[in-house]
């Protein structure tokens, strides 16, 4: 009788005070006012619950891979033309990468600490290494832009090969959105074709590479350009090198 009472109590509570949902929602967000910034911190309380913890912390690793991504898409427009715009939001989407990457790497040290399951520690170790990728590619990013800032300022255009260096960056950017839809999934099916891919880039910057040793002429701007092409087809490679270790 007492649990049937209490659960009628319950009930009828619920059913009262249920239309009422938004009014008491917006009383509490103005007694207890908040930042609206996603938090860079898993919640340690979810040390205690294994797989919840490492489902956030999945969701904050997909969150690093769409910052990188978009990232290195910014990075590689900048090569051609900077967008004052883009590259501040670049850099803002940079420092909140090397957040996430610094707390998730604690988060997963201390959770590893814990008693897994064999499945868990297998996850947790697999999440620490992709956010070490991540991380780089978002480095590499920033790489791009500060290479196209160089050109900007320093007024040097690209050299004439520059449709071969459209092929390549089409073909990061392709590895990229292989790599990081199949962690997305979870589905490896794409292994070959980003294997295949990864091979095909680094051909393309040997070519581009020895091509602008050969073609560099004596003169004002040459040794300077030589030097940031030389970066910026290494940013490209390196991005997919860790394209592929995602993959």
């Amino acid at each position: 009788g007492v649990a049937v009472i209490h659960t009628a109590f319950n009930l009828l509570c619920t059913m009262l005070l249920f239309p009422a949902a938004g009014l008491l929602e917006r009383a509490v967000l103005r007694l207890l006012p908040g930042e609206e910034t996603p938090s860079a911190e898993p919640d340690p309380r979810l040390l205690a619950a294994p797989a919840a913890a490492l489902e956030r912390c999945r969701e904050l690793t997909l969150e690093m891979a769409d910052l990188a991504r978009d990232n290195l898409r910014r990075g590689i427009q900048a090569l051609t033309e900077v967008h004052p715009d883009s590259a501040r939001e670049l850099r803002r989407q940079e420092e909140r990468i090397d957040g996430l990457e610094d707390a998730l790497g604690t988060f997963l040290v201390r959770l590893g600490g814990r008693t897994l399951t064999r499945r868990d520690s297998a996850r947790a170790a697999e999440l620490l290494m992709l956010i070490g990728d991540l991380e780089r590619l978002g480095d590499h990013a920033m790489n791009l832009l500060e290479s196209g800032e160089e050109l900007r300022d320093r007024k040097i255009e690209l050299p004439p090969e520059d449709r071969q260096l459209r092929v390549l960056t089409e073909a990061v950017e392709e590895i990229a959105d292989l790599a990081l839809a199949a962690f997305r999934r979870e589905d490896a099916a794409a292994l070959g074709q980003v294997e295949a891919l990864e091979q095909v880039i680094d051909g393309l910057r040997q070519r581009l590479r020895a091509r602008r040793i050969r073609e560099t002429q004596p003169g004002e701007g040459a040794m300077e350009l030589s030097f940031v092409w030389s970066d910026v087809l290494t940013d490209l490679e390196r991005a997919a090198d860790h394209c592929c270790n995602i993959m």
